[in-house]
């Protein structure tokens, strides 16, 4: 009836194995480090994903590919279309008119060819706007449209 009820540590070469003591918790400090950058990368995923999906300029890039998409499908007049297209347009540039005498921003006339461009798209929109037989192509107006909704600043 010699039972030990304790035990000791096992012996691991002749000298008793001992435990380390826990690692101590979190401190406050990095507690609510970890917590404010949790809270930014946070804010920052969802500013970006508002951006991306939600902004005036993205919601009217979508409406114009959706037009052009049912262009190909013959589902929209296109007298319909050009109207719905330059108000799309309009409002993702946040212009009140768009028509020969619209400037280009400052930002993106470094390039003449810039210039140029914007001049011709903006003399053909007028011309297919203000045609009486709109049986043109207007598809190449809207890839048009898409290149200057991707590089206007703002």
């Amino acid at each position: 009836m010699s039972e030990n009820i304790f035990t000791l540590p096992e012996k691991i070469d002749g000298i008793y194995d001992i435990q380390p003591p826990p690692a101590p918790g979190l401190s406050t400090i990095e507690f609510s480090l970890i917590i404010i950058s949790v809270i930014l990368l946070s804010a920052l995923f969802f500013y970006f994903y508002w951006k991306t999906f939600y902004s005036v300029k993205s919601r009217n890039i979508r409406n114009i590919k959706r037009l052009r998409k049912s262009l190909g499908n013959n589902e929209e007049h296109t007298r319909n279309t050009i109207y719905r297209f330059t108000g799309y347009l309009k409002q993702a540039l946040n212009l009140k008119q768009i028509d020969n005498n619209t400037q280009l921003p400052v930002a993106l006339t470094h390039n003449p060819k810039n210039i140029q461009r914007w001049k011709l798209f903006t003399n053909q929109l007028s011309d297919i706007r203000y045609k009486k037989h709109t049986d043109c192509e207007i598809k190449p107006i809207l890839d048009e449209a898409l290149y200057w909704l991707k590089s206007w600043p703002g």
